[in-house]
């Protein structure tokens, strides 16, 4: 995650456990990453994300 931070590098973060959903959510408000819900996610959804990541990586690696 701070490698990618750092070389800004836009990123689908799926959290898992402990504070990598406040990580991932933390991530989202400065535009860096777009977070899906592991518990609920469908292939569309995770398909959604990734598009909407490449698509505007621009927007992404504004930080």
């Amino acid at each position: 995650m701070e490698e990618a931070i750092y070389s800004a590098v836009p990123m689908v973060v799926i959290p898992f456990f402990v504070d990598q959903e406040h990580n991932g959510k933390l991530m989202e408000s400065k535009g860096i990453a777009k977070v899906v819900n592991r518990i609920s996610l469908k292939k569309e959804e995770l398909i959604d994300a990734i598009t909407e990541v490449v698509s505007n990586s621009r927007r992404f690696r504004n930080m």
